[in-house]
């Protein structure tokens, strides 16, 4: 989940982090205290921290509906890595992974069908 990896990432790289969801910014860290399901911000992580994990960075920016890369730039649902979906901006996966999501969904289907029918 995006919440408790950035959570991890604060805790292991922040150089603010103070501990037991403070930070030494003389208020408490935004990732620790917030009750909400969605991210709160907070301007260093965003700009020091965040940037030394591409993957992360990507699904935070995301997570806002912010292509940080720009308007090309997606996430794959399957793996998280980034990709270029090119022409078809509804695309989902990355080619690796659009391969077998395909092998999936007709492995499922033909299953479907077996019962079904026989």
């Amino acid at each position: 989940m995006l919440k408790d990896d950035v959570k991890k990432q604060v805790e292991t790289s922040c150089a603010t982090y103070a501990g037991n969801g403070h930070c030494h910014l003389d208020r408490p860290c935004p990732f620790f205290n917030s009750n909400e399901i969605e991210l709160s911000r907070c301007n260093y992580f965003e700009n020091a921290v965040l940037p030394a994990n591409e993957k992360l960075n990507a699904r935070y920016w995301q997570s806002f509906g912010i292509a940080y890369w720009g308007e090309l730039t997606k996430v794959c649902k399957r793996c998280e890595n980034t990709f270029n979906p090119g022409d078809q901006k509804r695309r989902q996966y990355c080619d690796e992974c659009r391969v077998i999501q395909r092998k999936e969904k007709r492995n499922k289907r033909m299953r479907e069908y077996r019962k079904n029918t026989g």
